[in-house]
């Protein structure tokens, strides 16, 4: 969490959606399941604003395969930090992991 914060703090868009694709990636295992589609919908979410938040996790993730996956062009590039997730839903996904994990 810490490089997410630092990223996030000086303005590096680009490296923020790797990182929360990346967390988004490593999460399944932790809660039981296969993938990140089956964890927003499948898993026993212990509120109905931690599904949803866990929804808008998994409708991000296209955007982070954009990120990720599209080649280097000369011109600028289009995400910015506003297209970031809200750091409630990375928030209330690593506090289930935590609490899973323990």
């Amino acid at each position: 969490m810490r490089e997410l914060n630092a990223c996030f703090r000086d303005g590096h868009a680009y490296a923020c959606h790797a990182l929360v694709r990346a967390i988004i990636d490593h999460v399944p295992p932790i809660l039981g399941q296969k993938s990140f589609q089956a964890v927003a919908s499948n898993y026993a979410w212990p509120t109905d604003a931690d599904r949803k938040y866990a929804k808008k996790l998994l409708e991000f993730k296209n955007q982070a395969d954009d990120v990720m996956h599209r080649q280097i062009r000369t011109s600028r590039g289009v995400i910015t930090m506003h297209d970031v997730p809200l750091r409630a839903y990375i928030n209330a996904l690593l506090r289930v992991c935590i609490d899973q994990l323990q």
